[in-house]
């Protein structure tokens, strides 16, 4: 539920940063299906365009470095369980120490199992994107 939960909200994100950016609807759902994952995003993006490989790195790097920044700060707010979504894919490896030391060992395996998931989904879902679109 959590990763299903973190897959419609980065894709909600992704077309309300279209609209407001004014990019291609097809870029910004295909860079938001990276949850976080930039080494995979930007070279695979890279491949169609080269100014979308960079912009789908960057996009996912902050994402890493916002999850690295606001995770100790959003568990005060929201539940350590939920807050988990803001890290993506990344969750099973770079942020996979920050959410064990801040939201508790409890939460370890349900946040690998989360960022496994995620991986598993994007590399098929951001090509996918980009020929439907």
């Amino acid at each position: 539920l959590l990763p299903a939960s973190t897959v419609v909200g980065s894709l909600a994100g992704g077309f309300l940063a279209s609209l407001l950016l004014k990019v291609p609807l097809k870029w910004g759902l295909a860079i938001s299906a990276g949850f976080g994952w930039y080494s995979l995003t930007g070279p695979l993006l890279a491949t169609y365009s080269p100014i979308y490989g960079v912009t789908g790195f960057l996009a996912n790097l902050t994402r890493e470095i916002l999850t690295i920044i606001f995770y100790p700060l959003a568990i005060k707010k929201v539940p350590k369980e939920k807050a988990i979504v803001m890290g993506g894919a990344t969750t099973m490896d770079t942020t996979l120490p920050l959410m064990a030391k801040f939201g508790g060992t409890e939460i370890t395996l349900l946040a690998f199992v989360h960022g496994f998931v995620l991986t598993a989904i994007a590399p098929f879902l951001i090509p996918l994107i980009l020929q439907l679109l």
